[in-house]
């Protein structure tokens, strides 16, 4: 029997083929989330989704009450440690945010999908979101 009947009999459609991507599916089932130690997460947090794809660096300091959506990551700026971000109570943040260096985000506040924040304090009570066109053109 050659190689291409054994795979496709042995592989059921959308399942991992090789042995490496088993692997890094059970790890991801298993964690659902990449944070360090130290990194102190509230037990009244909510990680929707497990916290799936999430990145916390170790001196992240989130509030009470936040959610926080899959793949969003609340980290350090490399050469900068112990600069993290500091999330306060009641804040909701959506997915795929990249939250970096000294942010300070205030109670109350709404962070939308895609936003990019940088060594930026945001006051209590705001929504930040990213407005970005998209651009299509032609050949």
């Amino acid at each position: 029997m050659d190689e291409n009947n054994y795979k496709q009999k042995n592989v059921r459609k959308g399942h991992p083929r090789t042995f490496r991507q088993r692997l890094v599916l059970f790890l991801r089932q298993l964690r659902k989330k990449d944070s360090d130690i130290g990194c102190r997460i509230p037990p009244s947090c909510h990680l929707s989704h497990g916290g799936l794809g999430c990145v916390f660096s170790e001196s992240t300091q989130i509030g009470e009450n936040v959610i926080i959506h899959q793949h969003v990551t609340l980290g350090e700026m490399p050469g900068r440690p112990n600069v993290a971000p500091r999330i306060g109570d009641n804040v909701n943040i959506f997915p795929h945010c990249l939250i970096v260096g000294d942010v300070e985000i205030g109670a109350n506040s709404i962070i939308g999908g895609l936003t990019f924040l940088q060594d930026v304090k945001i006051p209590p009570n705001s929504i930040v979101y990213s407005e970005k066109k998209l651009l299509i053109k032609k050949k």
